[in-house]
């Protein structure tokens, strides 16, 4: 019976460490990303951040020398293995919340998101109450 529970017990720390050891594998940075997809990864970045330094600019639109030091700065960030989401939230605690291009989807920025839609569908409503009210036939019998 001894032998039993040692064997079981000696499974259970196998299985743990082939996953715990495959989890690491998977969560370690990607060592041979090609220099296309960081560049595909560096320019995402560059779309989802406004430039600190030229107000009401993209950053990739951003000409200055500053923005191509920040340029410089994210790429080296996406190969040291951070994701693009960990360089926009240092960004935003770096240079403030105007930072991000899109609001985030979450808190008071969920409102960004859901507003519009919700104000056109009730415009598309008020419209076609309004049309079929204006095509109907006027009761005569009154």
């Amino acid at each position: 019976m001894k032998h039993f529970y040692t064997a079981r017990w000696l499974r259970r720390i196998s299985v743990t460490t082939v996953v715990f050891s495959s989890s690491l594998f998977l969560a370690a940075p990607s060592l041979s990303e090609s220099p296309e997809e960081l560049d595909r990864s560096a320019h995402t970045v560059y779309g989802l951040v406004m430039s600190p330094f030229c107000p009401g600019r993209l950053l990739a639109d951003c000409p200055s020398e500053q923005a191509s030091l920040l340029k410089k700065e994210i790429r080296s960030a996406l190969e040291g293995g951070q994701s693009a989401e960990m360089i926009v939230d240092s960004l935003e605690k770096k240079y403030g919340p105007t930072t991000r291009a899109m609001p985030k989807v979450s808190g008071i920025g969920t409102w960004a998101w859901i507003t519009p839609p919700l104000f056109a569908g009730f415009l598309l409503l008020l419209g076609i109450r309004w049309r079929s009210r204006r095509n109907s036939p006027i009761n005569s019998d009154l």
